[in-house]
C-alpha cells in the first residue's frame, strides 16, 4: 500500500513490527495480560505510524522518492534507538499462549504458535483482498494507486 500510493519503499516497516513485539513484552512486564498487551501494543505502533506519517512523510508529499526513503530510514533508525533507551538490548521474549507443544502435520512438527501466525496471515490477507475487491472505499483507494490524475479528474 505505501509503495503503490507513494512509489518509495517504507524502510521503517520492520521497526513497526519491533514496536508490536517490543511493546507487549514492555506491556506484559507492566502486567497487563497477553491479549490487552498485545492491543496496546498494536495502539503504540499504530500512533507512531501515524506520527511518521503526518509529521515527516505527508509534508514531504512533493518531495523525491530519494527523500522519502531518507526520512523512512532515518524514522527507522530512530524508532530502534529509542527501543534500545526504553527497554535495553537485551534479548525479550514470552511464551506462546498456545503452548510450548508442537504439531504433527504430515510428519513434520510444527510450533501451535506458527498456525496462529499464519490463520492471521491469511485472515488479514483476505479481509485487505476483500477491501479492494467488494468495498467501494476500497475501489476508490485502488483508483487512486492506479492513476491518480485520473481518479481526481473523475472526482475520487
Amino acid at each position: 500500500l505505501i509503495f503503490r500510493s507513494s512509489h518509495a519503499i517504507n524502510f521503517a516497516q520492520g521497526e513497526f513490527v519491533m514496536i508490536g513485539g517490543m511493546g507487549t513484552v514492555f506491556f506484559l512486564s507492566a502486567g497487563l495480560p497477553l491479549p490487552l498487551a498485545a492491543a496496546a501494543a498494536i495502539l503504540v505502533a499504530a500512533a507512531v505510524g501515524y506520527l511518521l506519517q503526518t509529521g515527516a512523510i505527508a509534508r514531504a508529499r512533493n518531495a523525491s522518492v530519494l527523500s522519502i526513503i531518507i526520512i523512512t530510514i532515518g524514522a527507522g533508525m530512530f524508532i530502534r534507538g529509542l527501543a534500545e533507551v526504553i527497554l535495553g538490548r537485551n534479548f525479550h521474549s514470552y511464551s506462546s499462549f498456545s503452548g510450548e507443544t508442537p504439531i504433527s502435520i504430515f510428519g513434520a512438527r510444527v510450533p501451535s504458535q506458527a498456525l496462529w501466525v499464519f490463520v492471521a496471515l491469511f485472515s488479514v490477507s483476505l479481509a485487505v483482498h476483500l477491501f479492494f475487491r467488494y468495498a467501494k472505499l476500497g475501489k476508490a483507494v485502488e483508483a487512486v494507486f492506479s492513476n491518480r490524475k485520473g481518479a481526481e479528474t473523475i472526482g475520487i
